[in-house]
């Protein structure tokens, strides 16, 4: 028996192949409905369950490229679901890359961990959906793929190198770092010890807390603007940096420490809460980007719209680019 008090493992296993257009005879290049260019013309897919009670230990998720979308619950049990999905130049080809897909499982007294592998990650990837007992502790790691956190109250990290990530009702400590992704966090509440970290490269920031927040708050951008409303700082201040700004300010108190950098993107915050989003639409292929890739470009994922309405809280540093930025 396994000593980690796993609750069992859910027996479900479905194994599905499709066929997709390709764009010519021989190119191991395929098409979605979407019109957009896969490597390989068919795709395999297979589902598979897993079910593990945390406790006390933090869950790990740690992948290559895919989705990753969980919820908080009262069920002291994690029920996930990762969907495997790899592509080739033929249905024998796809299913022999995903074959080659492991999730492989480890734990101790202090962690949990579900380590996603695959032999051909250029054209492969997992997505992982589910449910999360909603006080747990959750460590993501993830190197391309989309971030959807809802309901968890627990201490949340994530690491996504390329991908937006969405958290709506966090109630402790957030950190989350990417490189090319917009970050979204809402706050259900702020504890006095609290710590929030939400850092990219390219991309947005955004951070709702609740209107009686009690926090000291630095962001920094290099390019873009800074953007308050609602939020009542009895103490503010703003410095040019570059095309950009560094602002600090203090919410009541000051409890909470509350930390946002970009290097391209603007920073918002506001006052109130942050709506769950889906699943982007377009879940059909995630490829790991070739070595030579451009990793100073955005991912190619639609970004929020932007919040064109700058009331009396829109802070934004001079125009020192004499771009008209």
């Amino acid at each position: 028996m396994n000593p980690l008090k796993m609750t069992g493992r859910l027996g479900a296993t479905t194994l599905m192949l499709l066929g997709l257009t390709a764009c010519g005879k021989g190119t191991g290049v395929g098409e979605t409905e979407e019109g957009r260019l896969v490597l390989g013309t068919t795709e395999a897919t297979e589902t598979v369950t897993r079910a593990v009670a945390p406790e006390n230990r933090t869950l790990v998720l740690d992948g290559f490229s895919g989705h990753v979308a969980l919820t908080g619950s009262a069920d002291e049990v994690a029920r996930l679901t990762f969907t495997k999905h790899a592509r080739g130049d033929g249905e024998s080809a796809a299913r022999r890359a995903l074959e080659r897909i492991r999730i492989e499982e480890s734990g101790d007294e202090t962690t949990y961990r579900f380590a996603l592998r695959a032999d051909a990650p250029r054209v492969s990837r997992v997505d992982v959906t589910g449910t999360v007992p909603k006080n747990a502790t959750l460590r993501i790691l993830l190197q391309n793929g989309h971030v959807t956190l809802a309901g968890l109250e627990g201490p949340l990290w994530v690491k996504d190198e390329n991908g937006n990530v969405r958290i709506s009702g966090a109630g402790a400590r957030v950190e989350v770092e990417t490189h090319n992704g917009n970050v979204a966090v809402g706050m259900a509440r702020l504890a006095p010890e609290a710590r929030v970290n939400l850092t990219t490269v390219n991309g947005d920031l955004t951070l709702a807390l609740p209107p009686d927040a009690s926090a000291r708050v630095e962001a920094r951008t290099k390019a873009g603007e800074i953007r308050v409303e609602g939020l009542a700082f009895a103490e503010r201040s703003l410095d040019p940096v570059g095309a950009g700004g560094h602002f600090r300010g203090k919410l009541g108190s000051g409890g909470a420490v509350v930390t946002l950098k970009t290097e391209n993107g603007a920073v918002a915050m506001r006052a109130g809460a942050l709506e769950p989003a889906p699943m982007p639409a377009d879940t059909t292929a995630m490829p790991a980007p070739p070595p030579s890739a451009d990793t100073t470009a955005m991912p190619d994922v639609p970004a929020p719209a932007p919040d064109t309405t700058a009331g009396p809280g829109f802070i934004a540093p001079p125009d020192t680019t004499g771009t008209g930025r």
